[in-house]
């Protein structure tokens, strides 16, 4: 949030709304979970059937892995930047492009 201070302080001089600017940092975020979780649920897939094939009577599928797992990540990937977002949209735009 730091790097993106001088970015928030000119958004904010230009009249953005600090619920626009928290929802703008939740979605970043939440989009490079998402982007982390169709790369590797793809993967994990294939490498849990390829060591499923491997060993004989090892059972490696299980949905709620494939389902709870990534719902969490998401999950903390959001709370994780709920507050910064939420500092950083309180912060007048004044003292934001002083910073630097």
């Amino acid at each position: 949030m730091t790097q993106r201070t001088r970015e928030i302080g000119i958004q904010m001089a230009l009249g953005a709304e600090p619920l626009r600017i928290v929802w703008q940092i939740v979605f970043g975020a939440s989009k490079q979970a998402m982007i982390g979780i169709a790369v590797a649920l793809p993967m994990c897939l294939v490498l849990s059937r390829l060591a499923e094939s491997s060993m004989l009577r090892i059972e490696t599928f299980e949905w709620s892995a494939y389902v709870l797992n990534p719902a969490l990540l998401l999950l903390v990937a959001i709370a994780s930047c709920l507050l910064p977002a939420r500092r950083a949209a309180g912060v007048g735009p004044m003292v934001s492009l002083r910073q630097d």
